[in-house]
């Protein structure tokens, strides 16, 4: 496990198993729409670079993420994921049930439409396992 960037709110890893990668982000609090975004779009870059095959979203402490950041996510990042070559998304669930319910609401929506298997978690080990099987 490498640690690619570091922000207040946002830790970015590569994880590697073989062959296989992974990129791995921590989130860590809450962020600006305008710093979240950067942050994606620097992760995305990473993903890219380093060939990523799957994305861990470890969003327990991502907080509250507003509806339009949720849309952006919907649209711009998860075709970005696609464009990348990443085939498997594991997400470790937020601990708040707000933040976990618009989340899963979201991603409701956008999944079935996508080439990506998702997977949701609560333990972050079983996550990283399976997003490198």
């Amino acid at each position: 496990m490498h640690l690619l960037a570091n922000y207040p709110f946002l830790r970015l890893y590569l994880l590697q198993a073989g062959e296989r990668r992974a990129l791995e982000a921590e989130w860590l609090g809450h962020a600006s729409s305008e710093q979240r975004r950067a942050a994606l779009n620097e992760a995305l870059q990473l993903a890219r670079e380093h060939r990523v095959g799957a994305w861990v979203a470890d969003d327990r402490l991502l907080g509250h993420v507003p509806a339009a950041d949720l849309e952006w996510a919907a649209s711009v990042l998860m075709s970005s994921f696609v464009e990348c070559g990443i085939k498997r998304m594991a997400v470790v669930e937020a601990v708040t049930p707000l933040s976990q319910r618009l989340i899963h609401d979201s991603m409701n929506q956008v999944m079935p439409t996508l080439p990506i298997a998702l997977r949701r978690f609560t333990e972050l080990i079983a996550a990283r396992h399976w997003a490198l099987q």
